[in-house]
Parts: structure tokens; sequence; C-alpha cells
């Protein structure tokens, strides 16, 4: 729960896609960052989400997915 918003998008620039990590545009890898956080409860804020966010994860995020948030997604 220390974790900030900065380093999970190193780990996720790091390692995705597998064995490919870094490959994807700086916007994609914000864009994934921001789906993770939102479906674990974090609410948009005033300010921007940058791949230096300073914040801690467990600060913004509760951990419990907003109801209906995959409502419409149909797996593959």
């Amino acid at each position: 729960g220390q974790h900030t918003v900065a380093e999970l998008y190193t780990f996720i620039q790091k390692s995705m896609p597998f064995c490919d990590g870094g490959t994807l545009a700086a916007e994609s890898y914000t864009d994934i960052v921001a789906f993770i956080l939102e479906a674990n409860g974090a609410k948009s804020g005033d300010q921007p989400l940058t791949p230096a966010a300073s914040v801690k994860v467990s600060d913004i995020a509760t951990g419990d997915m907003p109801a209906g948030f995959l409502s419409g997604v149909t797996p593959k």
C-alpha cells in the first residue's frame, strides 16, 4: 500500500506487453494505470494523471470496484 502511482506506471511500462515492455506509447501506459486505479475505486482528480504522480496508490484507491464498472464488457 505504500507504492506510488509513478511506481505502478514504471512497473507496467517495463513489463507490458509481455516480453516487450516499453513498446507502447506513453499515453497507453497512462490509460492502463488509470483503468487499474478506477477499477479499484479511485475517483478522478482535479489534476491530470501523469507518469510522475507521487501520490500513494492506497491514498486514492479503495480496492472496491465501483458498481457496474464492467457492465457491457464482453469477455473474449
